[in-house]
């Protein structure tokens, strides 16, 4: 399990940004649903597993 977010870029002052357009959390099987309005959108998905692990290795840094 783990979660998607949808990422677009929105246009700054200071330049071109990745903005979250939303996010899901995904079930056992992978899938997952979520509503943005139409364009052009990044999928980025992260296990969370891959979560706990960086956060462990944050925690033992600090």
């Amino acid at each position: 399990m783990g979660t998607v977010a949808a990422l677009r870029y929105a246009y700054r002052t200071s330049g071109k940004q990745l903005q979250a357009a939303g996010s899901a959390a995904t079930g056992a099987a992978g899938e997952y649903s979520m509503s943005v309005p139409p364009g052009r959108y990044m999928l980025m998905a992260v296990s969370t597993t891959a979560m706990r692990q960086e956060v462990s290795a944050q925690t033992a840094k600090h």
